[in-house]
């Protein structure tokens, strides 16, 4: 991946599309560019392999714009991150096509709490990216309307019994609310290790 990004940068700098001190901006953010394609592509792979492409991607339309604004858990590395992402996408396909009898009073206690754990965390910031009150005010105000429409969309789903539609968006918010409950529990011990 390195060996790419530095001919892409070599190409730009020769061209001059971009100066000298912009290399390492244009480095990280293609980095950050080729780690999410791939972390989409092994998803959409193994939405394929399950034969639930549909659920896949009704999962990853939901998370991502959330995840954008919300923060949570980082893991250390690209590699962790990739492993992390790949097995919870395993799991929600592998939940999806279980014949769990759980009750649908139950799946909505379930999905409200984690929605309002989405709502009173977001955003939790990380050590690596602080965010100032500014920030954390509009990143709120814009993770409490994406989640909004997307509790619409999820009502006409349920409605219109469009199954894997809710319920890519009934376990994005569960894994995204897992992640903030990490994200957040990992700034409470940083900061209590620093007081």
């Amino acid at each position: 991946m390195k060996t790419i990004i530095n001919k892409i940068i070599a190409y730009q700098l020769e061209n001059r599309n971009m100066h000298e001190s912009e290399k390492d901006i244009y480095i990280y953010a293609y980095t950050v560019l080729i780690e999410e394609c791939v972390n989409i592509a092994i998803a959409i792979l193994v939405g394929f392999i399950f034969k639930e492409l549909k659920l896949v991607i009704c999962f990853l339309c939901a998370y991502i714009p959330l995840r954008r604004f919300s923060g949570g858990y980082h893991a250390e590395d690209w590699k962790t991150c990739s492993i992390v992402s790949t097995v919870l996408i395993i799991f929600i396909c592998m939940i999806f096509n279980m014949d769990v009898q759980i009750s649908i009073y139950i799946k909505f206690i379930i999905l409200i709490f984690f929605q309002l754990c989405i709502v009173y965390l977001t955003p939790v910031d990380s050590i690596n990216k602080r965010l100032s009150k500014n920030e954390k005010k509009e990143y709120h105000k814009k993770v409490y309307k994406i989640l909004l429409f997307q509790i619409i969309i999820l009502i006409l789903a349920i409605l219109s019994h469009i199954r894997y539609l809710y319920m890519g968006i009934y376990y994005s918010h569960i894994v995204l609310s897992s992640m903030l409950i990490v994200g957040f529990y990992q700034n409470y011990k940083v900061r209590r290790k620093s007081n």
